[in-house]
């Protein structure tokens, strides 16, 4: 038996056609390549995924998607980005 790569011993658990297998890969190489370009990037923390079910669920998603721009300023993030591009 060949020993195992980096990837198969880092990412064991999870399967082979789980959104993880799909969305893991793909954050490291979008860190990677932007760490390579010189970027200030990381992933947003406490990021709620929610898979839409219905049109009800679908209509609330939508609608924070439309209303939320104008509270953005309210963000720590979002100064903290604004505050770095002004200085």
């Amino acid at each position: 038996m060949s020993p195992k790569t980096i990837g198969q011993e880092r990412f064991q658990n999870i399967g082979k056609k789980s959104l993880s297998s799909i969305i893991v890969p793909c954050q490291s190489v979008v860190t990677k390549h932007n760490h390579r370009l010189g970027f200030d990037f990381m992933w947003q923390t406490l990021l709620r995924d929610h898979i839409i079910r219905d049109d009800i669920s679908f209509q609330k998603i939508n609608n924070h998607i439309m209303n939320n721009p104008p509270n953005w300023h309210k963000y720590k993030f979002f100064r903290n980005k604004i505050g770095r591009q002004n200085a």
